[in-house]
């Protein structure tokens, strides 16, 4: 009897430690399943936000940046019509208004606004400024050259007027050159430019000179008509003439003088 007692508990333990088990094993899977469903669901939820963040991006791109980012398909094909995007309208301003300014009130001047300067123009300008001066070696290497000249015409022509010959060619032809270098060295001394050293003295030297070419013309004359009344009156101007020329020219040595052209 006892014997079987013992088989009892043998068996009832057997089943125990077998129940403790199962149930272990069963624990554990369950266990187990939930770690993977937790791990699944954890995994799906972070995939659909990512899938909404990609989404979110893609929104916030304009939709001409969306379309130059997107690769041009290659294709012989006849290219579909694309869709027109519509265009937002944009909204219209509000009008501004318009400050009434009254024209009885004058504007405030603005401090920081400099007001327009207006040009003053003088009624009486002043007179433009003188010519540059010649220089003064320039006219004095050419004046007492020409001066020279002149004189030495009217001696030659002196000289032959003391026995004239009217009717002689060569006599005549001798005159007329003398008269033509006369009238040439009035006129060169007319053109030169004169330095304000020599303004004085070349005027009473041109004076002089045209004196001198003016009567040139009646002697030609008197020459010509053989006028011996007209050739002693020319004879004469020449010689007044010639006294003028003398007395210029030692005006004219004496400004030189004054520059240290000459000792």
């Amino acid at each position: 009897m006892r014997k079987r007692n013992d088989s009892s508990v043998d068996n009832f333990s057997q089943r125990l430690s077998l129940g403790c088990a199962l149930f272990s094993a069963f624990g554990f899977a369950v266990t187990i399943a939930m770690f993977c469903m937790a791990t699944t669901m954890g995994v799906l939820l972070l995939r659909s936000e990512m899938r909404w963040q990609e989404i979110a991006a893609l929104r916030s791109v304009p939709p001409a940046a969306t379309l130059l980012a997107l690769p041009t398909p290659t294709s012989t094909d006849t290219p579909t019509p694309t869709e027109t995007p519509t265009t937002t309208p944009t909204e219209t301003p509000l009008p501004t208004e318009t400050p009434t300014v009254d024209p009885l009130v004058p504007p405030t001047p603005d401090p920081l606004v400099q007001p327009p300067v207006t040009p003053v123009v003088d009624a009486n300008p002043p007179p433009p400024p003188p010519p540059p001066a010649a220089d003064v070696t320039q006219y004095w290497a050419v004046a007492p050259n020409r001066l020279s000249s002149a004189n030495d015409a009217i001696a030659v022509l002196n000289s032959l007027l003391v026995s004239p010959l009217p009717s002689d060619p060569n006599w005549q032809n001798q005159v007329n050159s003398q008269l033509a270098l006369i009238r040439q060295v009035q006129s060169e001394f007319i053109a030169l430019q004169v330095p304000t050293d020599f303004a004085v003295v070349n005027p009473i030297l041109v004076n002089a000179l045209t004196r001198c070419a003016n009567a040139t013309y009646p002697l030609s004359d008197s020459i010509t008509n053989q006028d011996s009344n007209a050739l002693f009156t020319a004879q004469t101007e020449f010689n007044t003439c010639q006294s003028e020329i003398s007395n210029a020219d030692l005006q004219l040595n004496d400004t030189a003088r004054s520059l240290g052209l000459i000792p």
